[in-house]
This record gives structure tokens, C-alpha cells and sequence, in this order.
């Protein structure tokens, strides 16, 4: 089914909403040929029906914080649930990529997010529930890139992309979708060694292959500290709770985010650039399981 047809029986809505709240010019970033294996995945669909699409290896969106208050369609974006087909972020990287070249890390604090993916082949390790497995899966990303670092040179390359050409072995990308990020904040401990490990993957793991995706229902400033927007340069903002919140997301003085609409209109954000976008869901989830 093409975007098209899932969007027409929305059609005279998505016009209301555009004509009353406006929409951002059309483009499209970070596409490819269908047979090159670029680290993308799928941010969104514009009013318009246009797909944008964000490049993991790019250094401004290798790493994403989304935030968005109850209602506001946020687990729904990372994983697509009940609703009209198409994929979003989570189902976008693994119809992409197959798990010889992708794993993805799945940490889920409310326990009802990724049911569907829990026995998945893509898995880089089970589904993390709790807080200390959550620190040890963070402290094990970061042995890992220094790992990958090690063998870059050994092999005198610069990054993933240039080691996998070069090497028999390969090595997949792991992309690690962190669901309720302020659940494992309440801890002065957990918060500080949850930090330090996202400082570190956020200012180095981007060349080894590593991206972190880190969503909140609660962006407070207590929650997304500055050492986490500092390391996160992708953002994603659906409807938040507030302005104060919405310009945690975005930075400076961007208070829009706590006027959406909810159940997935959202902003996207790439530097200096602003998208507004309509998630969409899938209705049936069936993947191959190990």
C-alpha cells in the first residue's frame, strides 16, 4: 500500500491541521539507493506524504533524544503499534537491515512497549527491565566501541563503514532504543553511571557503529540534563506537557512541541533545521523469532 492510500482517509484532516498550525517545507535527507546499506531509518512522514529519513552515520542525527508527554504517541513512534501500516522507527531499521548487519538493544522499563519484539532475531541482548541490567548494558556498549576502536587500528580504519569493506568478519551496527529513560533516573547512582556511559557512546560511538536513541515521557531539566542533550543531536518532540519542556527537546527558546496535536504529530529537528511530521503505525507485527 503506498503513503498515498494510508493517508487518504486522512486527508481532510491533515488539511485542517496544516492550514491551521502550518507546515514545513517538503524535503527529503539521507535517502539511498534501495541497495546500498546506509545505517538509515525512517523519522516520518511530512503532511504532504513525503518520507523523511535520517542517516545514523551522520554526526547530527547518529544519536536521538524523543521526548513526549502521555497521549502524545511517543512508545507508539519507537516500536509502531495498533493503527494504520507503515513502519516507524524500530520497524523501519530491522525491515532494512537483516540481524547479520543490525542489532538492536531494547531497554523497556514499563515492560509492555516491545512485547512483540522480545524474541526478535535483531536482539543484541534480551529486553532490559531493570535498572541494573539497564547500567550494564550501557557500561557493555561502551566496551564494546573501545573494542571496535581497538580492531579500527589494527586494521587502520576510521570507522565502521571502512572496516567492514576491509574485513572478512564484518560487524553489525547496534542501535540501542532506550523506551522510559527518567524510570531509571529516581537513583543518584543509577542516574550517575546511566550518564556517564550516554556521555561517553554520545561523543564517540557514532564511527564504531553504536547510536543511542533515548526517549522520556518527563524531558524535565532534571531528567535531560545537559551532559544528555550534549550527546544526543537528533530530536524528536511530540506534544509535550509543557513550553519548558518542548524547549528541553529542541533547545533555545523552541516552546511548539507543547502545542501538538498528540497521537504522533510531532517535531523534527537536524541542526538548525525544523520538520513537522505525522507518525503512523502498523497494525500487525509478525517477525521472525529465534
Amino acid at each position: 500500500m503506498g503513503i498515498d492510500q494510508v493517508l487518504l482517509p486522512y486527508r481532510k484532516e491533515i488539511l485542517e491541521i496544516s492550514a491551521k498550525y502550518g507546515a514545513y517545507n517538503v524535503r527529503v535527507f539521507g535517502s539511498v539507493a534501495r541497495g546500498e546499506a546506509k545505517p538509515e531509518s525512517d523519522v516520518d512522514f511530512l503532511l504532504e506524504g513525503q518520507l523523511i529519513e535520517a542517516d545514523l552515520s551522520d554526526p547530527k542525527t547518529c544519536h536521538f533524544l524523543v521526548g513526549g508527554t502521555t497521549g502524545s504517541g511517543k512508545s507508539e513512534y519507537l516500536r509502531s503499534r495498533s493503527g494504520r501500516s507503515a513502519p516507524s522507527l524500530l520497524l523501519s531499521l530491522i525491515l532494512r537491515h537483516s540481524p547479520a548487519h543490525l542489532q538492536i538493544a531494547l531497554v523497556d522499563p514499563k515492560r509492555v512497549t516491545f512485547p512483540e519484539f522480545e524474541r526478535m532475531q535483531w536482539l543484541y541482548s534480551p529486553v532490559v527491565k531493570e535498572s541494573d541490567r539497564a547500567i550494564e548494558l550501557m557500561q557493555e556498549l561502551v566496551t564494546e566501541m573501545e573494542s571496535r576502536y581497538q580492531r579500527f587500528e589494527k586494521a587502520k580504519c576510521a570507522d565502521l563503514s571502512t572496516y567492514n569493506q576491509r574485513s572478512p568478519q564484518p560487524l553489525p551496527r547496534i542501535v540501542c532504543i532506550f523506551d522510559e529513560y527518567a524510570d531509571f533516573m529516581a537513583e543518584k547512582e543509577s542516574r550517575t553511571a546511566l550518564e556517564q556511559s550516554i556521555k561517553r557512546l554520545g561523543a564517540m560511538a557514532r564511527a564504531a557503529g553504536i547510536h543511542l536513541i533515548i526517549a522520556t515521557q518527563r524531558p524535565e531539566a532534571g531528567i535531560v540534563t545537559p551532559i544528555i542533550r550534549s550527546n544526543l543531536p537528533g530530536r524528536v518532540a511530540l506534544r509535550t506537557a509543557s513550553e519548558a519542556d518542548s524547549a528541553i527537546i529542541l533547545g533555545g527558546k523552541q516552546t511548539t512541541a507543547a502545542r501538538l496535536l498528540g497521537k504522533g504529530d510531532l517535531l523534527y529537528q537536524m541542526g538548525a533545521q525544523l520538520y513537522r511530521l505525522q507518525s503512523l503505525f502498523a497494525s500487525d507485527i509478525r517477525l521472525p523469532l529465534i
